[in-house]
């Protein structure tokens, strides 16, 4: 028995292709669109981390007043 495997398929020209990543993005070996954007709202962290919260505020320096 053998497994085969279906080829990705490119969701603009439809072509059975390769993803071939290019500069932070994927996109199509055949055809060159962009198929995956660089950001498509991905974050560094999750946003609950990302907020500091209101314990937190901002401080002057020495030799700083208002």
């Amino acid at each position: 028995m053998s497994s085969a495997v279906s080829p990705w398929r490119c969701p603009m020209c439809h072509q059975p292709s390769e993803q071939v990543a290019v500069h932070g993005h994927v996109q199509c070996r055949v055809c060159g669109q962009n198929v995956d954007p660089c950001c498509s709202g991905e974050t560094a962290c999750p946003v609950d981390t990302a907020s500091p919260g209101g314990d937190l505020s901002l401080r002057q320096g020495p030799g700083q007043t208002d």
